[in-house]
């Protein structure tokens, strides 16, 4: 799983007003390096690299900063892995894994940050 980086929480996260996008930039560039924005329920992140790739999209819910989605991509843009972050951040519920093709991989299931099974 290349490139992924996982944020624990969104305490720490600016969070903006509705309909207000949040953007910073890599340095000398007009390039987007990450934006934030809100709609009535979810604090969204997205990430990108540094040829504008989308590498990674979380979405935290607003009334449960400590649950979040996480998706991971390949340079190519394809998903890599996708999943949820339940309480004290352990993993839960379903997890994909992905190829740099999109082909499906591996899907795993937690319970509370417990592996429960792989297909």
């Amino acid at each position: 799983m290349s490139g992924v980086k996982v944020i624990h929480g969104a305490e720490e996260e600016e969070i903006p007003e509705s309909g207000k996008v949040i953007s910073e930039n890599y340095d000398n560039t007009d390039f987007v390096k990450k934006i934030k924005y809100r709609d009535f329920t979810h604090l969204i992140t997205i990430d990108f690299d540094k040829h504008q790739n989308k590498t990674r999209e979380t979405r935290f819910p607003l009334d449960n900063l400590t649950y979040k989605s996480i998706t991971a991509y390949h340079e190519n843009g394809k998903i890599s892995e996708s999943g949820f972050y339940g309480s004290r951040l352990k993993k839960d519920g379903v997890w994909t894994c992905f190829d740099e093709q999109g082909k499906l991989t591996k899907t795993e299931i937690y319970e509370n940050g417990k592996l429960i099974s792989t297909e």
